[in-house]
């Protein structure tokens, strides 16, 4: 019996007859009609719970943002360095422990408590490092190397990194006295002048 096929393209939905497919278009996902009604209602659910989560995102950085003093409350990325301070970095070198001198930084997130550490550790680090807006570069970092300090030094087609100021380590803390998650960034040199968006409000 022969069968009708449903093909999506950018240009539309095209009808295919038959079971004799030409072979160029097994290419393409091929499914009925039932199926392919499915497929689109499902994919329109996934965009509204997407577009969905996007807006509850939104509301809870404009509050967080209110909360802490932060304004243009809807304008503001939303995060502020707390501190920055010198700390040491260890590494095993021809069978000796050394270590080195490098930095850890403190950036308080918009995200409450109420966030589990998987939203926050996948959210906020796409945030902090997204390529096009690279909010650690206005705090003086310009890469990271999340393999740790000690293979850096030895990776040879990393070492440029070693002449920046880049982040070797990535923690992400719960403060509960604030109601905030945190992030802590152990880099390997001190940071450049803070702008003033991106630290905490006076009170």
């Amino acid at each position: 019996m022969s069968k009708t096929f449903y093909k999506k393209t950018s240009e539309g939905l095209h009808l295919l007859h038959g079971d004799d497919i030409p072979d160029h278009l097994w290419d393409f996902v091929l499914v009925d009609k039932t199926t392919f009604q499915q497929m689109e209602k499902a994919a329109g659910m996934q965009q509204h719970y997407e577009e969905l989560n996007r807006n509850l995102l939104r509301i809870a950085k404009e509050r967080a943002n209110a909360d802490r003093g932060l304004t243009p409350k809807r304008e503001h990325s939303g995060f502020v360095v707390l501190s920055s301070q010198e700390k040491e970095l260890t590494y095993t070198q021809s069978g000796m422990r050394k270590t080195a001198e490098g930095w850890e930084t403190t950036i308080q997130t918009w995200f409450s408590v109420d966030f589990t550490a998987e939203q926050v550790s996948e959210e906020v680090d796409r945030l902090l490092f997204d390529e096009d807006e690279w909010l650690i570069g206005k705090i003086g970092i310009d890469s990271f190397y999340l393999d740790g300090y000690e293979k850096l030094l030895v990776d040879r087609e990393s070492a440029e990194y070693l002449d920046g100021n880049c982040v070797v380590k990535i923690k992400h803390r719960a403060n509960f006295r604030t109601g905030y998650w945190e992030v802590v960034l152990v880099h390997t040199k001190q940071l450049g002048v803070v702008p003033p968006e991106l630290r905490p409000a006076k009170k």
